[in-house]
């Protein structure tokens, strides 16, 4: 559960792609723009239709479509998720009875990081390897906090602290410590640009694969 709430929703999304038929996929990538939508322009854009009682009533039916949507979603998640587990031998009551097991002890802590701020101070940039082989990019803030890359920008990651196997990234060995915002513009999920300084970008971008990342430093001096 710790894992999974450290995630984003597009980065589960992606890791699940091959489980799903076309229209669930279809559905869901729509259901991470709206989510998108929701967390980071909805009360923008629609502020203004709180001035009236009409207003008010369309923002309702709205949220309330959506949230339906979400919920008819689940479902189907849901369905798949234990058809999985009864492959193997996790039955609906074998399930209830664990959740009954887990329900009497504590409960292991969900992240507690702040969120990211308008602008954050980078002081370094690890290659953190990973399961399976490869590394991911973790971004340390002066405060310490660690950060990898998202669907629109820097979030939480699950690591707690520095690996002793981590090294630092190479390509922005001389570009630190720089201001960045963590949050850039985004016209897509994966789509967006961080500058680091005035020295050099970082660019992140889908992969062909619509499953995995691409990013690189473009240096503008070079």
């Amino acid at each position: 559960m710790r894992e999974a709430y450290a995630e984003t929703l597009g980065g589960i999304l992606s890791k699940v792609r091959h489980k799903l038929s076309q229209d669930l996929e279809a559905r869901l990538n729509a259901a991470l723009e709206k989510r998108n939508y929701l967390a980071h322009h909805f009360w923008f854009d629609q502020v203004h239709m709180l001035s009236s009682s009409e207003g008010a009533h369309a923002l309702v039916k709205q949220l309330a479509e959506t949230t339906a949507e979400f919920e008819s979603i689940n479902e189907e998640l849901e369905r798949i998720v234990r058809t999985d587990l009864r492959c193997f031998g996790v039955t609906d009551d074998v399930l209830a009875d664990m959740f009954v097991e887990v329900s009497r002890g504590p409960m292991e802590p969900l992240p507690t990081q702040r969120r990211p701020k308008k602008e954050e101070l980078v002081i370094a940039v690890y290659d953190a390897p990973v399961r399976g082989g490869g590394t991911t990019l973790i971004f340390e803030t002066e405060d310490h906090a660690l950060w990898q890359l998202c669907d629109v920008g820097l979030s939480w990651t699950r690591h707690g602290q520095i690996g002793a196997d981590w090294r630092p990234a190479d390509p922005f060995r001389d570009l630190l410590p720089a201001r960045i915002r963590p949050r850039p513009a985004s016209t897509a999920p994966w789509e967006y640009d961080i500058a680091f300084g005035p020295k050099a970008t970082l660019i992140v971008h889908l992969a062909p694969d619509k499953k995995n990342f691409t990013y690189r430093v473009r240096r503008k001096d070079r």
